[in-house]
């Protein structure tokens, strides 16, 4: 047995076991040495002994305490060797990955392009999605609605008087809440702003959880009317207008003219999902606004807290019997009126019906993401398949000189966490970059749009899929270096791909060509989408038309005579620039998302057998004479408004085809008279039916229509200003100087051409094939990439034995057909399993295709067809390789291998087992189809 001096000495390796002897062993060894000294003086061997025993201490407290320090001793020494070890790895791995940059560079990218594309869509997903609203307890939070189906109106506002009886009669509801969206301008003359701003009812903020950062909220008493103006401001706007004042509250804020009086500063994140409102006014809600003929004025949105204990299903059982008894107690012709219509009123948690619309397409944008990341992992897979096979040599060396197994993983899977920490960094970061992309869209085009982040969640989501990848690469390592006989492949120096490799690659491949099909067929059937969508007649020509939208101060222009000769003056000004063609005014802009409908009352008696009161609910616009030339929409009959229509004229109204054809028969329209409310005695006649236009969206079924009124005679404080010029450059600066020149507290806002519009409508089908597209196109780029790589590889392994039956009187058509047949295996399994999960899938695409099938025949076709050409056409360089190879050559380095040696010369039978491939050619009698190998060297003497 060492003793210790030797075993500390040469730093022989223990384990606690030896630790424990050693200090054992030192501690006798001390004990021994002592006694010697004693009994050298004099002294009796046993008294020595126990002399020694008594001074030295308690025995066994020193043998732990050494134990304890030789246990830190020895566990700091481990870890220094552990990092000393690690960082001996990753200057190794960091030396090998320089000497492959083409591996490298393609493993990182491809990780850092998969990773950039789910961390975008992911943290879109996670924000819009996932994420509660961020009040208190979300969950009980619900949206109220009123839903007329018979009337074309399955999500309606609701009116005032819902409101307070909702509020009075819903026990299972804590708190209900009604608010309105609006933009209105604020400050003083020459420092006019605009500001989003919301007028809400008291208890908007009760429902919300919210609580005030200085001040205190409106109070119950603000819904009546009469009450001095006040105004609640958001933590941004106090910021930048304020200067941060802590004494803001009661200061005075000038907003559409009125001083309106600072009550309350909101909290730094407060605000509302689909409108980030700065300024928050109360509603106040006159007499007729609070009647039972106003029952059918549906202005206000409506959201309430359910109660303490209260459930969905409870609340809307509740809700269904206070409508059974409204219509009990309504007026005959309000009850009729709302029967007709089909009225019920719907409730639905509030995060679900913010994310109505959007969800669908996020979720495709996932799915996308998800196949892209799916796809990817393939590649790296194959691409670590590829370098592993290609270093087994370099392994096999290792391993003989005494590398083990556990060792080359080790360094292996070192090289993968380098290539995972760059392409993973690389990814997020540029995932993160990229979310700037996505806050151009407004709040209420994507909801929550404004505060994307990645959350903590969603980053440790983001590290764990990273790392995951890196942990299946570096099990395929494991499994390659396990099925291998390294000594075998140190001993043969040949070729060390096998069959086995092959159909693990293209097995790979056709899994890459099934992903990249169904991304292709996706994006394919988007695009047909929009192209019809954009095919659709909207009834209106979006060519150089300009929109804004201006508000009157209502301080300022209290009468009617006011705002109608403001009319006048900017419309003569306007129509005195150079390149305007047309001017007009409207109170209603098409796809805006604001239009405001009402039921109209025709005077003719029903027929026979004809529904006495077609209920339907139109949308109702105030224009001036040149709308319908501004906007190139078609007269089918009759007239449009002209400067006769004044407002000491008969009232006029214009309809559309769609409210034409539902009231009266064809044809008989013109000159037919309508009530705008059931209570009141204005007529107003028809005198003339245009065509019809898309109001909201381009995918209405079936067009409400809408009616026209002359704006002298129904004039409005909010309106929209259209211009058709010759050319649209400049023109905007131009009419914000007229405009300015009018009334310097009148500003222009939301100007947009028509054209955008109608862009912007058509995001829930545009943003989805804009990333879908990106997504089909790295898949098939990565799916392109990967067969080139299998075909090159084919034949970089069987060169020799192509050379050889090339030599032999084998053709190079013959090649041809073997590089494409060994193409067509996986090629052409992953077309049919990426066309079957394709046409799985297309139902779930049902609704965000239109005027299209979602398993349409000729779009997957045509998607094949692209498929299988990309395919063929990156197999050409790799055949075209093969078919120039020069047999002499070949078999020249063949021979002088053998000879020395090194390998025979190859294997050339036609069922080729080296790749588990079809035949290269069919030799002829004669021909000579055996291995040829050539005798072996003499021995040395």
């Amino acid at each position: 047995m060492a003793k210790p001096f030797f075993r500390r000495t040469f730093r022989i390796t223990r384990s606690r076991t030896d630790t424990e002897r050693d200090v054992r062993d030192e501690i006798e060894f001390h004990l021994e040495m002592r006694t010697q000294e004693l009994v050298d003086e004099g002294w009796d061997p046993e008294a020595a002994r126990q002399h020694c025993l008594r001074t030295f201490g308690d025995r066994t407290r020193i043998e732990d305490s050494c134990r304890r320090v030789a246990g830190t001793v020895d566990r700091r020494r481990n870890r220094a060797r552990a990092w000393e070890s690690a960082l001996a790895d990753l200057r190794i791995a960091g030396r090998d990955l320089r000497k492959r940059p083409i591996f490298f560079a393609a493993s990182t990218l491809t990780l850092a392009l998969a990773m950039a594309l789910f961390t975008l869509i992911y943290c879109v997903a996670d924000t819009v999605l996932l994420r509660p609203l961020p009040y208190a307890e979300p969950d009980r939070l619900v949206t109220i609605y009123n839903s007329y189906p018979l009337a074309g109106t399955e999500r309606g506002l609701t009116s005032a008087v819902d409101f307070l009886d909702r509020r009075e009669h819903l026990a299972t509801l804590e708190e209900v809440a009604v608010f309105q969206n609006r933009s209105q301008a604020y400050g003083e003359i020459g420092v006019i702003g605009r500001a989003f701003s919301q007028s809400v009812s008291p208890s908007f903020f009760r429902v919300l959880g919210a609580q005030p950062r200085l001040g205190a909220f409106f109070g119950d008493e603000e819904l009546l009317p009469g009450r001095a103006p006040q105004v609640v401001i958001s933590s941004t706007f106090w910021k930048q207008v304020f200067d941060s004042d802590p004494e803001v509250v009661g200061k005075t804020l000038t907003v559409e003219g009125v001083p309106h009086t600072v009550v309350a500063v909101t909290g730094p994140e407060f605000s509302f999902p689909d409108w980030e409102a700065e300024l928050w006014l109360p509603l106040a809600f006159r007499p007729d606004q609070r009647a039972e003929a106003a029952r059918l004025w549906n202005n206000y949105r409506m959201i309430a807290r359910l109660a303490p204990g209260a459930s969905l299903e409870q609340a809307r059982a509740e809700l269904t019997a206070l409508d059974a008894s409204i219509l009990e107690r309504a007026s005959p012709d309000i009850a009729n009126q709302l029967t007709q219509a089909g009225y019920r009123a719907h409730l639905a948690p509030m995060h679900d019906d913010l994310v109505r619309e959007v969800r669908p397409f996020i979720l495709l944008l996932g799915a996308g993401a998800a196949f892209v990341l799916l796809i990817a992992g393939i590649s790296l897979s194959n691409l670590q398949l590829v370098r592993i096979t290609g270093r087994l040599p370099e392994l096999a060396t290792r391993y003989v000189l005494g590398a083990g197994r556990l060792r080359l993983l080790r360094q292996l899977l070192t090289e993968n966490l380098l290539v995972t920490v760059v392409g993973a960094g690389v990814g997020i970061a540029t995932g993160m970059w990229g979310l700037r992309f996505l806050s151009r869209f407004e709040p209420w085009e994507i909801p929550r749009i404004a505060r994307l982040s990645l959350s903590p969640s969603a980053a440790g989501l983001l590290i764990l899929i990273a790392f995951a990848s890196m942990t299946v690469s570096s099990l395929l390592a494991s499994w390659i270096l396990r099925r291998k006989d390294l000594f075998s492949l140190m001993r043969q120096g040949a070729s060390t791909a096998s069959g086995e490799d092959g159909r693990w690659r293209g097995g790979l491949v056709a899994a890459q060509v099934a992903v990249a099909f169904i991304l292709m067929a996706g994006a394919s059937l988007l695009t047909v989408s929009l192209r019809n969508l954009m095919a659709e007649d909207l009834g209106f020509d979006t060519e150089n038309v300009q929109a804004c939208a201006l508000r009157l101060p209502p301080a300022r222009y209290e009468s009617a005579a006011d705002r109608r000769g403001f009319y006048d003056s900017l419309l003569t000004e306007v129509e005195s620039l150079p390149a305007v063609r047309h001017a007009a005014l409207s109170t209603l802009r098409p796809f805006s998302g604001s239009g405001s409908r009402r039921v109209l009352t025709p005077e003719r008696p029903p027929t026979e057998g004809e529904d006495p009161n077609p209920i339907a609910a139109p949308y109702q616009a105030s224009v001036s004479p040149g709308f319908f030339d501004a906007l190139d929409i078609q007269l089918l009959a009759g007239r449009t408004f002209g400067d006769g229509d004044r407002h000491d004229t008969p009232r006029v109204m214009v309809v559309s085809e769609a409210v034409a054809l539902r009231h009266w028969p064809p044809g008989n329209a013109l000159g037919q008279r309508v009530r705008l409310e059931e209570s009141s005695d204005t007529w107003w006649t028809v005198i003339g039916v245009v065509e019809e236009i898309r109001q909201e969206s381009i995918v209405e079924p079936q067009p409400v229509g809408t009616f026209y009124l002359p704006i002298q005679q129904y004039d409005a404080s909010f309106l929209h200003l259209f211009v058709r010029a010759e050319t649209l450059a400049g023109l905007l600066p131009a009419l914000s100087q007229r405009v300015h020149g009018l009334d310097p507290e009148t500003p222009l806002f939301w100007a947009s051409t028509l054209a955008e519009a109608i862009d912007s409508s058509l995001i829930s089908v545009r943003l989805p094939l804009r990333i879908l597209l990106i997504f089909a196109a790295v898949a098939l780029a990565l799916a392109a990439v990967g067969i080139f790589g299998v075909l090159s590889q084919a034949v970089a392994c069987r060169t020799k034995e192509i050379g050889i039956r090339l030599a032999l009187g084998g053709s190079r058509g013959r090649v041809w057909r073997w590089a494409f047949l060994h193409l067509t295996r996986f090629v052409v399994v992953g077309w049919a399993v990426g066309l079957a999960a394709a046409l799985a899938l297309s139902g779930l695409m049902r609704s965000l295709v239109y005027g299209i099938q979602p398993h349409e025949p000729w779009v997957f076709l045509g998607v094949s067809g692209l498929l299988l050409a990309v395919a063929y056409g990156v197999a050409l360089l790799p055949a075209m390789k093969a078919t120039s190879i020069d047999p002499c050559r070949v078999l020249t380095a063949s021979l002088v291998a053998c000879c020395l040696g090194l390998a025979p010369v190859a294997d050339v039978d036609p069922a080729c087992p080296g790749e588990g491939g079809p035949p290269l050619a069919r030799c002829a009698p004669g021909e000579g189809a055996s291995v040829f190998t050539p005798p072996p060297l003499p021995e040395r003497p």
